[in-house]
């Protein structure tokens, strides 16, 4: 006599997990369940003020934040140690080259994609599915009114956690 019925207890058939979703997946599904979340950064008129300044944070690697400061000179391309960079007002002064410069370096953080359209809008889209990696980004300091954060689309994750188990033994998949 089996105490769980007549096909015996429930199984569970294999499954998958992915970064950033909420919980198992069907076996072999690590794409289309869901979207990745995405937001924009435009960069208008002429240069910004002294000290502007945009902050981007990551859920596990904290915050980035990047100074428009007085003068010239090379703008990083990578952060440093302390996740603060500087961008030079003096020869970054345009949107189109403020963008360029913006997206180079939040194109160093681990886990999201940055592209620019060359006129000074900057998009962020995280890497995986899910709200896990939504893109958290504000002005910390916008003097001029130059910098605009989009709305966030939101991450979505649609698991569906009831194709991860099977009933008794009558339809356990041969994978």
């Amino acid at each position: 006599l089996l105490p769980a019925g007549f096909r015996g207890p429930v199984r569970p058939k294999g499954f998958t997990l992915v970064d950033g979703s909420t919980g198992a997946n069907a076996l072999a599904t690590d794409t289309s369940h869901g979207t990745k979340a995405t937001r924009t950064i435009t960069f208008s008129g002429g240069g910004l003020g002294t000290d502007d300044h945009i902050r981007f944070t990551h859920p596990d690697l904290g915050n980035f934040d990047i100074f428009f400061r007085d003068g010239s000179g090379v703008d990083p391309v990578v952060f440093p140690a302390n996740n603060v960079a500087e961008i030079s007002r003096g020869d970054t002064n345009t949107p189109q080259l403020i963008g360029i410069a913006v997206r180079t370096l939040l194109n160093t953080i681990d886990d999201y994609t940055v592209t620019d359209d060359n006129s000074g809008v900057v998009t962020i889209t995280a890497d995986s599915i899910g709200p896990y990696y939504n893109v958290n980004v504000s002005d910390e300091q916008d003097t001029n009114n130059r910098i605009a954060i989009g709305t966030s689309t939101d991450g979505t994750d649609s698991t569906n956690f009831d194709e991860v188990f099977v009933k008794g033994n009558l339809a356990m998949p041969a994978a």
